[in-house]
């Protein structure tokens, strides 16, 4: 980021860690709480003071394939793995509710992606997108290039409907704070077609947002939501419900840096990782422009801070490693409190004006 040293400072404070080791990146659902996977291939769901809610063992065949996408209901009584050619919804036991094998989705490049399956806010029906044959190809290939949006009731694990879906993987859908819109994002050899898809009381999907950017986050608060396009962060805005013609144009993309990932932390910041120095940064909600510089206590290291994710109520949590070769932890944080960081900085400006620490 060009003069990023001119960025005014914002202090992070911890205010919850988890005491057990973990691996990957961490995810946000419903209710304040986070998923997160642990080193002994079990699926966390944590509260929002970072407790451990319920734990799921990996599937075996999930933990050797190595790709792909997972979910916990926000109430910790099921989860949901889904690969490439098997999809399936257990409870914490390990018992299957649901499960179903499907052909793999492929991507524009021919590879194979996974499915996904995630949870209704009210963890009442998962919401599986199910690769299925091609009518008009194959309809006996192994791979396909179509998913539908089946809906499975809980506790039952019976399929209710099916509906059309844009869901073309690699990327997990997200679901919206309104329960009802979900995204997508399609990569066609140049750019990624991103869109917010809601269905209607007969399954048929309409597309009230859609612009060339992958997903990131949205806010129960702010009528917009945040894309990448290749590093370059956007702000969309929810359009008329108009199908392919909603528009594609950003509101606003910033200039500042290269952002790999951001998150509303509230209504008006965003929180974004950047690919250089500094790499936690804040911005304002409604321009993306940057407002300040993360730092942390002095025993956390940010670049290793390897994981993050912004709750949207003005905190964020960090999958952490304190020292070296140090298994990563969850850590929460939020900023601190300005006057004490207005405080610090002028006791960090009065030493630097002294050439360092004295004494």
């Amino acid at each position: 980021m060009a003069d990023d040293l001119a960025l005014p400072s914002a202090y992070a404070e911890l205010i919850a860690e988890l005491a057990r080791p973990v691996t990957g990146r961490i995810e946000k659902t419903f209710g304040g709480r986070w998923i997160v996977r642990d080193a002994e291939d079990g699926l966390l769901l944590l509260a929002p003071d970072l407790s451990v809610v319920a734990r799921f063992p990996i599937p075996g065949r999930f933990v050797e394939s190595g790709w792909f996408n997972h979910d916990i209901s926000p109430d910790g009584r099921f989860a949901s793995f889904a690969g490439t050619r098997h999809t399936v919804c257990v409870r914490a036991d390990g018992s299957t509710v649901w499960e179903v094998r499907h052909p793999a989705l492929g991507d524009v490049d021919g590879d194979d992606v996974p499915a996904c399956a995630v949870f209704a806010p009210g963890g009442a029906e998962l919401w599986a997108f199910v690769p299925v044959p091609d009518e008009e190809w194959d309809e006996d290939a192994d791979v396909t290039y179509t998913a539908r949006r089946w809906v499975i009731t809980l506790p039952d694990g019976v399929v209710t409907g099916t509906s059309p879906s844009y869901y073309q993987g690699p990327h997990k859908v997200l679901i919206h704070p309104d329960g009802r819109h979900v995204s997508s994002a399609e990569f066609d050899g140049s750019s990624d077609d991103g869109r917010w898809t809601r269905w209607d009381a007969d399954g048929q999907p309409t597309t009230p947002a859609r612009g060339f950017a992958v997903p990131l986050d949205a806010h129960a608060e702010a009528a917009g939501w945040l894309a990448n396009a290749f590093g370059t962060l956007r702000l969309h805005d929810f359009g008329p419900s108009d199908g392919d013609n909603a528009a594609r144009d950003p509101r606003v993309e910033s200039s500042a840096s290269s952002f790999l990932w951001a998150w509303f932390l509230d209504r008006g910041r965003v929180l974004a990782l950047s690919d250089t120095e500094p790499h936690h940064v804040l911005l304002t909600a409604d321009t993306l422009e940057p407002l300040a510089r993360i730092h942390y206590p002095d025993s956390y290291d940010s670049a290793d801070h390897v994981h993050l994710c912004g709750a949207g109520d003005g905190s964020w949590v960090t999958v952490t490693s304190r020292v070296a070769d140090d298994p990563p932890r969850v850590c929460r944080w939020r900023v601190t409190n300005p006057a004490k960081d207005a405080a610090r900085e002028s006791a960090l400006s009065a030493t630097e004006a002294r050439g360092g620490p004295q004494g």
